[in-house]
């Protein structure tokens, strides 16, 4: 459960000698009795739906209802009859993600969450600077997956000067992995090294931007949790 401290004066809990107590003395019962649990899992936050004035209980991008749901519901679908992304988020409505990977910019400072039909969500506020970066596993999306696959941090995104990329990339599921990245110098050499988030960086290649400024490449790290970073080379 989730529970809005706005609305706060709207409810308390209520159970044999606990009475009237707020949601923090509630969980802190837990384990004072062994007949009850007392919500160990619930957290209390602002919801963020909306609309909620006008009923409208529909989650807003950055609702931490979001993927807080439990893992083991039966459902596919939401009140909506629309398809469950990820882990469910708490609610009758899920979220779904807005944006498609190749077809709409990934944010810099945003992060992204990118699900295995190709659909993505921000995870954090947009600063309006976006970047040319198309990922995806190298057999492609799955329109019937809606598993969650990787999540995207871009660390520094330089569009002139030495054009250095940096981006850390989370995967929940291994495989090969097709990379197409833009903005860079056409014509010009950059060296693709990867690494874990933190450590010694390996050389994968050298490229050369094509006509667009895009360089394209494969990779199957091993690495959960793997840094990349495209930087100028002087072999071509």
């Amino acid at each position: 459960n989730l529970f809005d401290p706005a609305n706060g004066s709207r409810y308390h809990f209520t159970w044999h000698n606990l009475k009237g107590v707020d949601f923090k003395a509630w969980q802190a019962a837990q384990g004072k009795n062994k007949h009850a649990t007392f919500d160990p899992h619930s957290k209390e936050d602002v919801v963020e739906w909306v609309d909620a004035l006008n009923h409208n209980f529909h989650l807003k991008w950055n609702s931490p209802a979001i993927d807080a749901g439990r893992q083991d519901i039966m459902f596919t679908t939401d009140f909506d009859g629309l398809p469950i992304y990820g882990t469910p988020d708490i609610g009758p409505f899920e979220y779904q993600p807005p944006y498609i990977m190749g077809d709409d910019p990934i944010n810099t400072q945003a992060d992204i969450r990118i699900y295995a039909d190709g659909k993505f969500r921000n995870t954090k506020k947009p600063n309006g600077i976006t970047c040319d970066m198309l990922v995806s596993p190298i057999s492609g999306f799955d329109p019937h997956n809606y598993a969650h696959w990787a999540d995207i941090k871009v660390l520094s995104w330089n569009t002139d000067g030495n054009y250095k990329k940096m981006w850390v990339q989370e995967k929940v599921e291994p495989g090969r992995v097709d990379y197409t990245i833009g903005d860079f110098k056409p014509g010009a050499p950059y060296a693709i090294y990867c690494g874990k988030k933190k450590g010694k960086m390996l050389l994968l290649g050298i490229k050369v931007a094509d006509a667009s400024g895009k360089i394209a490449f494969q990779s199957s790290t091993e690495y959960r949790v793997a840094r990349f970073s495209i930087e100028p080379s002087p072999k071509k």
